[in-house]
């Protein structure tokens, strides 16, 4: 057994009118990932993450209505898996009535850990 580790940034806009934005990444280890009761012995972890606003083009200070990183690990077969994120940002509900124009730029970066079996059959 041996410890893998692999990761991929998540770059996002992101518009106030939108819930969550996603994006899927397939990533694939040398070595098959070990298996036990609970299925692959692989997960997912928040290394990272900016999240900036932008009003016409121009960073800017904001209030902060909300925000959320969530990941998801889905195996794929004995040596791949695919890496979801679903990140949203938006300001307080009044500022965001008031200057319709804020727009958000996230970056994410995810870090996946796989246990592989150390065998390249």
């Amino acid at each position: 057994m041996a410890l893998a580790f692999k990761s991929h940034e998540f770059p996002f806009r992101i518009s106030p009118s939108s819930d969550v934005v996603t994006d899927s990444y397939d990533i694939e280890f040398p070595s098959p990932i070990r298996e036990d009761d609970d299925g692959y012995v692989v997960r997912a972890a928040l290394q990272s993450f900016k999240f900036e606003s932008f009003v016409n083009g121009s960073t800017e200070d904001w209030e902060v209505g909300g925000e959320s990183v969530a990941l998801e690990v889905i195996p794929k077969g004995r040596r791949r898996v695919t890496v979801t994120v679903h990140a949203n940002m938006r300001p307080r509900e009044a500022v965001a009535k008031t200057n319709p124009a804020f727009q958000f730029r996230a970056t994410v970066n995810v870090l996946v850990i796989a246990d592989l079996t150390g065998s390249s059959s």
